[in-house]
């Protein structure tokens, strides 16, 4: 327990410093976090349907999951008989937890890099799945990241603070304008809907 309240004043100490915006500090500090964000989403199925609906209308064989964690929609991916997932998170922890969980053999790779740094095939992935990813990624490195999707798959679900959401953004959540930024790519809507109060977006070319 005294060691949960230390890593809880260290992040919010964190969030208010400004350092955030450096990508080695940002994967020590999700590091820290992993228990905490998997307490508290780890088993969540809550987008399951809409992410089942998405998957059977478009022909999805490879998944990138960006922001994986400790692989909450590895067990929709395999039901679905998804032939190839490959996960990425930038919390060394957090994919250990997903392996030690899951011993699913369409798995195929949880890479512990950024995103944007990921080396793979130009529309090598049917589906790259962003949730609640893309809104922790600053103003700096934003753009980059979203190159790297738009190049590596051939649609793109997002799931990323927005207007409908009315949550505030703050030092380590930012809304960004995914409709501009895909834009530059050539990346439009190609459906849309709400979860809760969360706009989801799916892009394609």
């Amino acid at each position: 327990m005294f060691k949960r309240k230390l890593i809880r004043l260290f992040t919010i100490a964190f969030e208010r410093s400004g350092l955030y915006k450096y990508s080695a500090v940002r994967k020590m500090y999700y590091d820290l976090r992993v228990k905490d964000i998997d307490d508290q989403w780890g088993r969540s199925t809550g987008d399951y349907d809409i992410l089942r609906g998405l998957i059977s209308s478009i022909t999805v064989n490879r998944i990138l999951d960006i922001g994986c964690g400790s692989g909450r929609l590895f067990p929709l991916y395999n039901s679905m008989g998804i032939k190839e997932v490959i996960g990425q998170d930038i919390a060394n922890s957090a994919l250990d937890l997903a392996k030690a969980r899951y011993n699913y053999s369409n798995i195929k790779l949880l890479v512990n890099l950024p995103v944007e740094v990921l080396d793979f095939p130009k529309s090598y992935f049917d589906l790259v799945i962003s949730n609640r990813v893309l809104q922790h990624i600053p103003q700096n490195s934003i753009e980059s990241t979203i190159e790297t999707v738009c190049r590596l798959g051939k649609f793109v679900y997002i799931n990323e603070l927005s207007d409908t959401d009315g949550v505030s953004s703050g030092s380590y959540v930012f809304k960004h304008d995914y409709m501009r930024l895909f834009g530059i790519f050539g990346f439009t809507v190609k459906n849309k809907g709400l979860k809760g109060k969360q706009t989801w977006l799916l892009f394609g070319k």
